[in-house]
């Protein structure tokens, strides 16, 4: 009969802990996925300085030439463009078994966000596209130097990468998504 009741209290502290561990899970996988994005911040800074301030022209997420997404078509302005990873690969600090080239896919650990995960598959983004990470490839090929990249608003608020989906919580919720503005802070869409 003890013993029951010993059993019984251990699974009712566990019930009531078990919600408590799953919201630090969540808040820790939301920090690295911070981390990763100020690492990819240093990295774009050091390509911004090498190649006089322009941003690298590559497109938002690799092309699906696998045709892993049913009836994916690409931008015609897409095609030919690489993805971020050949842009900024020389400058994450990741050592050369992280940076590594896979049937013909780099693959940087820094661009993978812990809490990429679809359709039961972790790493779905990051092993598909090379990256958990959208980029705002309408940036790419313009100078950060002039006023027309910050003409609509202030540098700031100009998002360069982010979660491609709200691996965070609730799309639309604050703290869904992280961001990697053009100032290189890293924040959410509500100014976290």
């Amino acid at each position: 009969m003890e013993l029951l009741v010993v059993i019984s209290i251990i699974g009712l502290l566990l019930a009531i802990l078990m919600p408590a561990l799953n919201k630090v899970r969540q808040i820790s996988k939301r920090t690295v996925c911070k981390a990763n994005l100020h690492s990819v911040a240093q990295a774009f800074r050091m390509y911004l300085d090498d190649n006089r301030l322009i941003m690298p022209p590559a497109i938002s997420l690799p092309i699906d030439t696998d045709g892993i997404t049913p009836g994916y078509q690409p931008f015609p302005d897409q095609v030919g463009k690489k993805p971020i990873v050949q842009y900024l690969g020389q400058y994450l600090s990741v050592s050369s078994g992280e940076l590594a080239e896979t049937n013909g896919k780099c693959y940087a650990k820094v661009l993978c966000c812990p809490a990429d995960y679809k359709n039961g598959e972790a790493k779905h983004y990051f092993k598909t596209y090379q990256s958990s990470y959208a980029y705002s490839e309408r940036r790419g090929g313009r100078s950060m130097s002039k006023a027309s990249f910050t003409r609509n608003a202030p540098e700031r608020d100009i998002e360069i990468m982010w979660d491609f989906e709200a691996f965070h919580g609730t799309a639309g919720k604050v703290g869904a998504k992280n961001y990697l503005y053009s100032d290189c802070h890293v924040g959410n869409i509500n100014g976290d």
